[in-house]
């Protein structure tokens, strides 16, 4: 066989591989299904016809001292949201780089800020369950992470500010139940694929791609997840269809 067929039989090799993996189906970042049944926090990413009900899902995996966590709240996750509330559904997972370790019944965490920010990321999970509302959730997170140093105390002082009821909030914070909450976060956090290198982590329609844009970029990013570009993303110069 001749060099000239031996680069065709290449190339055409080449080009079938290309096309098998092309049409396999991706695997998705993670399975936040893990939090559906504590928080409700079940993800609309269907594909619509139109733009007023396509929502494209973000899931915001962080941890509550963080000081990248805490500039991405303030700098992109909350103005994203305030600008265009109805074409987003946001999670929250307020776990980051922590560990979970059992005890037979019990649960305990190491989180890489040290126990107050256990804490801090357990009223953050509390709060995914108790504030309904999602612009209100994240103004709520947003303004505890500014000053999270005493959780609690931010908590209150944050729900008041907000008109949020504090009390089944600090009660699951301190109980079974924000363990509980925890734990799932933590299970959401571990399922991410490749494994959390850097908080805050971003998962669009739970898929991880374009991550340094995403973190300083938000909005703009996220218009272009869009197969028909909502009217609050029409004019943004970077718009232009992202497969996923």
């Amino acid at each position: 066989m001749n060099l000239r067929y031996k680069l065709i039989l290449v190339g055409v090799s080449i080009l079938i591989i290309w096309r098998l993996l092309s049409l396999a189906p991706r695997q998705p970042a993670m399975d936040l299904t893990i939090l559906e049944r504590e928080v409700g926090s079940k993800i609309d990413t269907s594909s619509s016809t139109s733009s007023s009900k396509e929502k494209v899902a973000v899931a915001v995996f962080y941890e509550t001292l963080c000081p990248d966590s805490r500039g991405f709240f303030i700098n992109q996750l909350l103005p994203t949201l305030e600008r265009a509330p109805d074409i987003f559904k946001i999670i929250l997972v307020p776990y980051g780089k922590a560990s979970t370790v059992s005890h037979g019944d019990s649960v305990e965490f190491t989180c890489q800020h040290g126990p107050l920010e256990c804490e801090g990321n357990k009223v953050h999970a509390c709060a995914t369950k108790h504030v309904r509302d999602q612009l209100t959730l994240v103004r709520y997170a947003t303004c505890m992470i500014s000053d999270n140093l005493d959780p609690e105390d931010a908590g209150k002082k944050c729900a008041r500010s907000l008109n949020i009821d504090w009390d089944p909030i600090v009660a699951c914070s301190r109980g079974s139940e924000g363990k509980l909450l925890l734990a799932k976060m933590g299970e959401a956090t571990h399922s991410l694929n490749p494994p959390v290198t850097f908080i805050p982590t971003i998962a669009v329609n739970e898929r991880l791609s374009n991550q340094a844009s995403l973190l300083k970029r938000l909005f703009e990013e996220l218009c272009t997840r869009f197969q028909v570009v909502p009217e609050s993303c029409k004019g943004i110069s970077t718009v232009a269809f992202h497969p996923l």
